[in-house]
């Protein structure tokens, strides 16, 4: 993508808009992913549950906590069974990890075979779970968050799929957004 401006002596000057990958690194250098921003969280029908359950709760950066056992709402939950949550990532952004966490219930109906059927994709690419989905993982995840590893994956946006009802409390995914950079090219005169 190209940009064009003009100064006042008639001059022509062009600028390359490019993209960077400014990864962060940890004390020995190494590459790590940093949390990306996401935007756009909804339920692919457009319903949510009940007033305090939209799909917008889900990147609201709030985790669970133990004290939210007893919350009726602050989470994300969809309106029917077999359920689509969709959530945009930045423009270019590599994805290598997805991290959902589960809603904290001590009612074991809101967890039992509620996430046994989970999927997560990025674009075309579907992740991988680092962990089964059986009803003891998602208890015991509810703090830490379920993990799917992406592998790099690119894409518009984050879809979750489910045959069950789809409620969880926070969606997180980790990779490289890019920077966008403008380059001068050497002036043109007119």
């Amino acid at each position: 993508m190209f940009k064009i401006t003009f100064t006042p002596d008639g001059t022509i000057r062009l600028f390359k808009t490019s993209l960077t990958y400014n990864k962060p690194r940890n004390n020995d250098g190494i590459l790590v992913d940093e949390k990306l921003t996401l935007s756009n969280a909804r339920f692919a029908d457009g319903l949510f549950h009940k007033p305090g359950q939209e799909a917008s709760k889900a990147i609201d950066g709030e985790v669970p906590t133990e004290n939210d056992w007893q919350k009726k709402d602050g989470f994300a939950h969809s309106a029917t069974e077999n359920s689509r949550f969709l959530v945009d990532l930045p423009t270019g952004a590599i994805v290598n990890n997805v991290k959902i966490y589960p809603r904290n219930s001590k009612y074991d109906g809101h967890i039992n075979g509620r996430y046994t059927t989970m999927t997560v994709k990025v674009g075309d690419t579907e992740c991988e779970p680092l962990q089964t989905l059986t009803n003891a993982d998602v208890k015991a995840a509810v703090f830490s968050g379920l993990q799917w590893k992406c592998n790099g994956a690119t894409g518009e946006s984050i879809v979750v799929d489910n045959d069950n009802w789809m409620h969880f409390s926070e969606i997180e995914a980790f990779g490289s957004a890019p920077t966008p950079v403008e380059l001068c090219e050497p002036a043109v005169n007119a």
